[in-house]
């Protein structure tokens, strides 16, 4: 037994529209994603996205986050090389 056509033609049309919506989504994802590689910050994404809150956009977007703990790592561990060990500072005397 064949579907009626409309039943056909409505279910063409129902795909097409949830691809437009992924394809949508995606779009924010890739917009999210290119602000956060270019060193936006949380607040800046929100307000971007949209979001009621930082937390929010944190939730939905942390995986994005993770490669800015490297890039912390690596700025603090030079500038901490630059300032001197605590051990070559003078001693303080005491009173």
């Amino acid at each position: 037994m064949r579907p009626a056509r409309g039943l056909t033609e409505a279910a063409i049309g129902g795909a097409r529209l949830r691809r437009v919506k992924m394809a949508a989504a995606a779009l924010r994802h890739t917009a999210a994603s290119l602000a956060v590689s270019a060193g936006a910050n949380v607040k800046a994404v929100q307000r971007m996205m949209g979001h009621q809150s930082a937390a929010m956009t944190l939730d939905i977007y942390t995986d994005l986050f993770d490669d800015d703990l490297d890039a912390l790592a690596d700025r603090l561990e030079q500038s901490v090389s630059k300032v001197r060990p605590i051990a070559s500072l003078p001693a303080v005397a005491s009173a």
